[in-house]
């Protein structure tokens, strides 16, 4: 699942309800693709903690992949615990696979079907 422009106040409702319909079919593994960021307010910062949060109960692996500016945000805010692999300028998201936790892990095809985009 991926963003782009700004998660944001006026945003987060669709995001919120796009990682709400991936995680209805309880996946085994969900990605944010943050990658396309400019801006990431506290509306979006909650909401990270939120899917965090609700991947854990339902015992979905969580990762994050962000530009450096976000995940330096999420840093500077205090949200080490959030499984961020920051993903360098000219680098594509592609380049990046996820070895299985201890407990064999595979990718939901679901997961990569929402997109959010702001104008």
């Amino acid at each position: 699942m991926s963003a782009r422009g700004e998660l944001d106040l006026s945003t987060q409702l669709k995001m919120a309800t796009c990682v709400g319909d991936v995680l209805a079919v309880q996946p085994l593994h969900l990605v944010l693709d943050l990658t396309g960021l400019r801006f990431c307010a506290v509306a979006g910062l909650r909401l990270l903690i939120e899917t965090r949060d609700r991947c854990a109960a339902l015992h979905t692996r969580f990762d994050v992949l962000a530009r450096r500016d976000v995940s330096r945000t999420l840093r500077i805010v205090g949200l080490h615990d959030l499984p961020v692999t920051e993903v360098p300028e000219g680098k594509s998201v592609s380049d990046y696979s996820f070895s299985p936790s201890p407990n064999p892990v595979t990718s939901n095809p679901f997961a990569s079907a929402a997109r959010l985009s702001s104008p």
